[in-house]
């Protein structure tokens, strides 16, 4: 029960984590693990004598490029050990995942296989006769002298040196800097002599370059206020350019009622007037624009007009809605004072939503705060 608990704490400690695993240049990886191993050409490996535990270094020699080292201990009859150096590539997939497939060199301790022949016991012989006496004492099949016997093959190994050989590793590794990893491991001697390895481990990762991501905000806080406001007018030129262009179907029914002179009075009417802020009364310079949009009124008869409130982003969006309203109805009231006929306008607001630069910045706002013009050509 205790063991259980330990290893649902530490899936939950890896499902946890949020930080992305780095695997960027110099990040470092360190793995402790189990391993099992088969080797060929022996056939009496038994468990858990293939058992064996290791541990490895890696580094991170450019993005996702790690050169590891890594060695392993054994006990199968006799010690065995593999010492190791890989090149490995590693592929994100998933969330955290990693599949990581590498080559490289193998130092490792070569086997060969021997077929003896011993007495044993004969299991008749029991109990023991008086006059036997044990040469192998402690051991389960034990050599007797003077005793009923049998003769029997034992299989054994003997390491006859060190060689080296290629070696291929293939990982899965799922986790952010703390993570599970399964490998496996196919090694190759020229004796002949191959060996197929199974880890898993405990991978930690740590270190590297992390490059910093652009941020927009902090970008923006080093420019000054006049690249502030060169940003907002190039903004706001191109925002009247594209009204420009949606009032083309517009401008082409405007030509069977209007003059070739027409289009300067389309600009006329289709130019915005601005408020101060939280204000819907008409400034000097605004009035002076309306009353030229009156004289095109006058001039021809057969246009309506749509205006829409607009309001910059301070405050929440039913107040600037009524804001927005108050903005186009006080428009509206100005050329109906001047002689324009009531039913030949129309007003809507809103409000925050369709401002023409997207900031809180002071030369935003004062373009934000805007009413807005949309000519309507009667039957």
């Amino acid at each position: 029960m205790r063991y259980g608990r330990v290893i649902a704490g530490l899936i939950a400690l890896i499902a946890s984590t949020s930080t992305v695993s780095a695997q960027t240049q110099g990040t470092v990886e360190v793995e402790p693990f189990g391993s099992i191993t088969h080797l060929d050409h022996i056939t009496s490996q038994k468990w858990p004598d293939n058992l064996g535990a290791g541990g490895s270094v890696g580094y991170f020699v450019a993005n996702r490029w790690e050169v590891a080292l890594s060695g392993e201990g054994r006990t199968w009859n006799l010690p065995v050990d593999n010492l190791y150096a890989h090149l490995i590539y590693n592929i994100p997939f998933a969330k955290h995942g990693t599949f990581s497939v590498g080559a490289g060199v193998v130092r490792g301790l070569v086997h060969q296989q021997h077929t003896d022949t011993v007495p044993v016991l004969h299991p008749g012989s029991n109990p023991t006769p008086p006059n036997c006496s044990p040469i192998l004492t402690g051991q389960a099949n034990a050599e007797w002298i003077h005793c009923p016997y049998y003769t029997a093959a034992v299989e054994h190994s003997e390491p006859i040196g060190s060689e080296w050989g290629p070696s291929g590793i293939v990982s899965v590794r799922y986790g952010t800097w703390i993570g599970v990893k399964v490998s496996g491991l196919y090694n190759y001697f020229p004796d002949p002599q191959a060996q197929y390895i199974g880890r898993a481990g405990v991978s930690i990762e740590f270190g590297g370059h992390h490059a910093a991501k652009p941020n927009q905000d902090s970008l923006l806080a080093v420019w000054t206020a006049q690249d502030r406001t060169r940003l907002a007018i190039v903004v706001y030129r191109e925002r009247c350019d594209s009204v420009r262009k949606a009032l083309a179907q517009a401008q082409a029914a405007l030509q069977a009622h209007l003059a070739q002179d027409s289009i300067d009075a389309l600009v006329i009417l289709d130019t915005p007037v601005h408020f101060d802020f939280d204000k819907s009364e008409i400034r000097t310079n605004d009035a002076t624009l309306l009353d030229e949009k009156i004289v095109i009124f006058q001039k021809y008869p057969t246009i309506n007009i749509l205006i829409t409130g607009n309001t910059d982003l301070h405050g929440s969006f039913a107040y600037n809605d009524r804001l927005g309203l108050r903005r186009a109805a006080s428009v509206r009231a100005y050329l109906i004072a001047h002689g324009v006929d009531a039913n030949r306008i129309t007003v809507e607001s809103h409000g925050k939503r369709n401002p023409v630069i997207n900031s809180l910045d002071d030369n935003a706002s004062r373009i934000n705060r805007r009413d807005e013009f949309k000519v309507v050509v009667a039957e």
